[in-house]
């Protein structure tokens, strides 16, 4: 009889440890993390640039979401918002084009309706630079009707024009990326340029076309997502995407600028959504307020 309580005892713990792990992995998933930092340019110009990676939304809910999470990192004067991969199939979504539920054309619509969602949420910030974006490897290009909408899509080269300056801006699109060939920065003219990208694995292809380009390797600041910082970390360690290249910071996290011998700076964030589940266990989502000094 004692055995069976002390079963009973120990089936308890379990379950109330498990619930407060996930209770704890939710609220987590919801408590983004601002950090602040600067990007020293020559020049005198100053431009404050909001950078939000791997939003992952999948839902109509989840664009709104992403808004409120995004007008609080814009509400300390951005000027111009960077997205690095917006949209994201849910677990659902993807068990349902498993199991032939759902086409793969209807999950990608799903993913373009959430998307054209947060494009007409993020109207309402009306940001003097604008707000300008890469898709991730998985998700579906823009339908034409998104293309009207508040966001800016990069599949290459933008010019972001505030106060009369301009922030030159450069997008990898996975099209792109998948392609060293195709990865040409292109004659854009003076000033530095932010070049985004989705995946740490791309940092080597976008040096080379910085190389290709010229201007020196001071003109470019490399801003990357893709590794949600493993989003579940375990012994100091998270479990899943690393960065290979060599950090320069001092923080403990994975997330932060690293650089390799090639000598281009890249800011490796650790995303501020979640994949397939809600939670984030021993890593938090983060956002950047940038100053770019130009």
């Amino acid at each position: 009889m004692k055995k069976h309580k002390l079963a009973r005892y120990i089936i308890i713990i379990l379950v109330i440890a498990l619930t407060a792990v996930l209770l704890y992995g939710a609220v987590n998933a919801r408590t983004v993390r601002l950090k602040y930092g600067r990007i020293a340019f020559s020049g005198t110009g100053m431009v404050k640039v909001a950078y939000i990676s791997d939003l992952n939304i999948s839902t109509r809910w989840g664009a709104s979401r992403a808004y409120r999470l995004i007008k609080r990192v814009c509400a300390e004067g951005a000027e111009v918002l960077l997205i690095n991969g917006i949209a994201a199939p849910s677990l659902t979504d993807e068990i349902g084009v498993l199991t032939g539920i759902l086409s793969r054309e209807e999950a990608d619509e799903k993913l373009c309706a959430a998307r054209r969602h947060l494009s007409e949420l993020l109207r309402e910030l009306d940001l003097p630079g604008g707000v300008y974006a890469t898709l991730s490897n998985r998700e579906p290009a823009p339908a034409r009707d998104e293309m009207d909408g508040a966001i800016t899509y990069l599949g290459g080269y933008a010019r972001a024009q505030i106060r009369g300056s301009t922030l030159n801006i450069f997008g990898f699109s996975p099209q792109m990326a998948a392609s060293t060939n195709s990865l040409r920065l292109g004659n854009t003219g003076s000033g530095p340029m932010l070049v985004m990208f989705n995946s740490p694995e791309y940092y080597n292809q976008a040096a080379l076309a910085a190389e290709n380009r010229g201007g020196g390797r001071s003109s470019y600041f490399f801003l990357c997502g893709g590794t949600l910082d493993g989003q579940i970390r375990a012994a100091g360690e998270p479990l899943l995407s690393r960065a290979f290249l060599k950090k320069l910071d001092a923080g403990r996290d994975k997330n932060g600028i690293y650089a390799d011998k090639s000598g281009y700076r890249m800011l490796l964030s650790p995303g501020a959504g979640t994949r397939y589940l809600p939670l984030r266990l021993g890593t938090q989502p983060m956002a950047y307020l940038i100053e770019v000094s130009y």
